[in-house]
This record gives C-alpha cells, structure tokens and sequence, in this order.
C-alpha cells in the first residue's frame, strides 16, 4: 500500500518531475560539500584523505538523501495540494535534510558550520566522522516519507486517482 501510494502520486507529470529535480540538485549539492575540501573537488584525493570505503559510503549515503528528499518533496506538494494542509508532519523532513547537509564532507567540512552553533570539532569526536549523522539523515527522511506515504491526504476518505488510504 505504500509503494503504490509513492508510485500514484510520483507517476503524476508534476510530481515525478519535482522528484527528479530536486533528487538531482540535492545530491549536486551534498556531492559538491562533500568534495569542498579537496584541491580542485577531486575525488582521488577525497579517496586518499579518507579512503575508499569512506568514500563509498558517503557518496551513497548522498544518493540514497538525495532520493528520500525528492520522494518527500513530491509526497509533501501532493499533501499540500490535495488539502492545503498546514504541514505538521515536516519535521522529519527537514531534519533529515538538514542533518545530511552539516555531515557532508569530512570533518573539517562541517566544523565550519557546527562552529555557528558552537560546537566546531563536534564531527571529529564521531567514530565515522559524520556518517553517523548522514545514517540519521536517512532514517529521518525514511520516516517522513513512511508517514507521508502512509496517509497522503491526512483523510479517512479517498481521494481523486488510485492512492489507497
């Protein structure tokens, strides 16, 4: 019931495309903070300052944000629209993209913003330098779009199309 709520409402022209797009910029996004710190964002020398299974997890860590923030996108807009609702069930959302932004990179990457709030050597006291964080990331937006999905109208009734309550 799930997936075929996701499936129904991303299969719409609107939605699969603010999936897509925002899927898209976002991983954009968090591959380019992840690379900030490297001479000329490259990658090698991303793999020989943190290694290859680092790297690896990062960069599907940032794929696997990436799809999980489009996914909400479109579920959030569909929500909206349906009920021009007030968005109580955001929370999640934005936490989990919030988090994947600050711990994207190495440690050194986010220091800058953690030292915003006060705490700038708060990633190098992880034992995964900030994957952790990323992991946390993706069960926030997991949940968000468990809930989303779940419900998509906030309504007991159906509504237009296929989506199941």
């Amino acid at each position: 019931m799930l997936l075929e709520n996701i499936k129904s409402v991303l299969s719409r022209k609107n939605y699969s495309w603010q999936f897509f797009a925002v899927s898209a910029v976002t991983f954009v996004i968090l591959s380019f903070l992840t690379l900030a710190t490297t001479t000329g964002y490259s990658i090698e020398i991303f793999v020989m300052m943190n290694g290859l299974l680092y790297t690896v997890l990062a960069f599907i860590m940032n794929l696997a944000i990436s799809l999980l923030f489009g996914v909400y996108i479109g579920m959030a807009a569909y929500r909206f629209k349906s009920l021009k609702a007030s968005g109580k069930d955001n929370t999640a959302g934005v936490a989990g993209i919030l988090a994947g932004v600050l711990s994207s990179g190495c440690p050194m990457c986010g220091s800058a913003i953690f030292g915003l709030v006060g705490a700038p050597l708060a990633l190098m006291a992880l034992p995964f330098q900030g994957l952790e964080i990323k992991a946390l990331s993706i069960v926030f937006l997991g949940a968000s779009v468990y809930l989303l999905s779940k419900n998509p109208t906030c309504s007991n009734t159906r509504v237009q199309g296929n989506i199941k309550q």
